[in-house]
């Protein structure tokens, strides 16, 4: 499984759960929306949603993904926290 976290510059949500995915050692790509554009397009195009901190779970086989909108799949960084678990772990 691969975990991208898609943030912004100066976002303190962001900055936030990156911290707290690092203190439980878990590991992630960063992936700036401005600097990921195409990419992130198409995450926008698939959900609808244009917020961040989101994250976005690719399996190993990278057929199926999964991808998880701030105040629709979590409230915070805890809920955050505890979704990607389910699925790294």
């Amino acid at each position: 499984m691969e975990l991208f976290i898609f943030t912004l510059n100066d976002c303190i949500h962001c900055q936030d759960l990156k911290t707290r995915l690092s203190n439980v050692k878990l590991s992630f790509k960063e992936l700036e929306i401005n600097k990921n554009k195409l990419f992130w397009d198409e995450v926008v195009k698939q959900t609808g949603e244009d917020i961040v901190p989101t994250v976005y779970i690719k399996e190993d086989e990278g057929k199926k993904t999964h991808i998880f909108i701030p105040g629709k799949d979590f409230n915070n960084g805890d809920d955050a926290i505890n979704i990607i678990k389910k699925y790294i772990l």
